[in-house]
């Protein structure tokens, strides 16, 4: 049985109906039949965003851009999600870019987990995306001042090449120097006879080592003779007890015991001596003055001289004894 025409224009018309319904499915759009949560945000500005472009929640798409309104000074964006998106009370929306050619999208966050839910048509907090324009002209500001810089390096560059090629030059000839074996580097480098020099001498020191190891000469029996650690004990034990002595004398003194104690405490003693010094102060005082018996055989010339002729005269007479002249000479002789 034929179909009529009205039949074949309606199963098209439903075939048609199914896969737009499926196309809608394959590129994420909204499901028709299902009920989507509308939820608001506001901004300043929305650079190129547009109705239809996605929503996503960390990365995931879950909802598109449903109306775009101005309302005063901002601009009113209604979001549609999927149901069951978790946006919360604090969540943030965000207009971000998929790359710098690319389309804008809304971005959502998750909000803190002790939240609650959004309730549907509330309006969420928003955070301004940033402005492309601005950060062109930034980049071409941060362009300029890189050039800048690579000018500045490239004449700093030009400036201390020759220096540096100069210092790579003196290393070069100092290095072929040293390979032949000039200069007193060149020579402990090359020169086999240091290295035998060095070898005696570790030899030498391992002898030595050995001599001592085994308590010969005279380092050898201070390392391993048991005497001298003996004496030198018992040398530390006499120190120790000298110190001890020494001051408990020392106490003594500090006391007053003894002579030399009460000779330091005693304040007798001290008063004594000042008085003998003051007295011997004025005697030599007296000496100087010429005062006294001692002080005219001290300053007086003229009994000098005298005292002087008496000794000559005593002088003689004590010869002319000695050679038994007069009276006293023969009585003594």
């Amino acid at each position: 049985m034929a179909m009529s025409r009205e039949v074949r224009v309606g199963l098209f018309l439903v075939v048609a109906f199914l896969i737009l319904i499926a196309l809608f499915e394959l590129v994420g759009k909204e499901t028709i039949f299902a009920r989507m949560v509308e939820y608001r945000t506001s901004f300043k500005a929305i650079p190129g965003l547009k109705l239809g472009d996605p929503v996503r929640l960390a990365g995931v798409d879950v909802g598109t851009v449903r109306d775009i309104r101005v309302i005063g000074a901002r601009v009113e964006v209604v979001v549609r999600v999927k149901p069951g998106t978790p946006v919360k009370t604090d969540s943030i929306a965000t207009i971000k870019l998929t790359s710098l050619l690319g389309t804008n999208f809304v971005d959502l966050t998750f909000g803190s987990p002790a939240t609650q839910v959004a309730p549907p048509g509330s309006l969420l907090q928003s955070s301004e995306p940033p402005d492309l324009n601005t950060l062109l002209a930034r980049l071409n500001d941060a362009a300029g001042d890189v050039q800048t810089l690579a000018k500045q390096v490239n004449e700093g560059l030009g400036k201390s090449i020759e220096p540096i090629s100069a210092a790579f030059q003196s290393m070069d000839k100092i290095a072929k120097k040293i390979e032949k074996g000039e200069g007193t580097l060149g020579r402990l480098i090359t020169d086999d006879g240091l290295y035998r020099e060095i070898r005696g001498i570790a030899g030498n020191l391992s002898r030595v080592s050995e001599q001592i190891a085994k308590g010969e000469g005279t380092l050898g029996k201070m390392v391993a003779d048991d005497a001298l650690y003996k004496d030198l004990r018992t040398l530390t034990t006499d120190l120790r007890g000298t110190a001890g002595s020494f001051t408990r004398v020392m106490k003594d003194i500090e006391s007053g015991k003894g002579s030399l104690g009460k000779l330091v405490r005693d304040e007798t003693f001290y008063n004594e001596a000042r008085e003998a010094l003051t007295g011997l102060r004025t005697v030599s005082k007296r000496i100087t003055e010429g005062k006294g018996t001692l002080g005219k055989l001290v300053n007086d010339e003229a009994l000098y001289t005298d005292m002087k002729g008496a000794v000559a005269s005593l002088n003689g007479i004590m010869k002319k004894v000695e050679r038994g002249e007069g009276t006293l000479g023969k009585l003594v002789n």
